[in-house]
């Protein structure tokens, strides 16, 4: 079973898809209900795909209300023409409307880096995350003056809830 990327495009018909995918899951931090998708993901269970399959879609539940960013899951049973493809999981896809939709952030400062390379975005965020990588990698944190430095470029609450989330799961 394979995952899909869905996108709405107009030649498709519709430029996005204007629905609560997630039944009034997927909420902006101003609190404003997303139900409208350039693109969302049908999800095969991941890593758990050959077992009980909802364990992506607990932790993301697990996981919501800290200071990051969760993706929501809706169930869903799949037909292909006509076809059962079997169940699955509506799934927010990380993009930068993903992070317009939650945080407001013009998609144009918005830079996704997976594996080490630039998935959304430009070469300058890319350059700038590397360069913040090298100097995290090279400088002594020990020191109350760069770890202030570090904070005024690293959301340290927001990391440090991820971390948690990461380390518990």
């Amino acid at each position: 079973q394979k995952s899909f990327n869905i996108y709405a495009r107009k030649e498709y018909g519709a430029e996005a898809v204007e629905y609560d995918l997630f039944n009034s899951n997927a909420v902006s931090e101003t609190g404003k209900i997303i139900d409208k998708f350039d693109s969302f993901v049908l999800r095969n269970g991941g890593n758990d795909a050959s077992y009980s399959r909802w364990r992506d879609k607990l932790n993301q539940t697990l996981s919501s209300g800290r200071d990051f960013l969760t993706q929501s899951m809706e169930s869903a049973v799949v037909f292909i023409d006509g076809e059962y493809w079997g169940q699955y999981e509506i799934t927010e896809k990380l993009s930068d409307d993903f992070v317009h939709d939650h945080y407001d952030i013009p998609k144009k400062n918005v830079c996704i880096i997976k594996n080490e390379e630039l998935d959304e975005g430009d070469a300058e965020g890319l350059d700038e995350f590397n360069q913040l990588w090298s100097w995290i990698k090279s400088t002594d944190f020990s020191s109350d003056a760069a770890y202030a430095q570090l904070a005024e470029k690293v959301d340290m609450q927001s990391l440090a809830d991820y971390l948690s989330a990461e380390l518990y799961i």
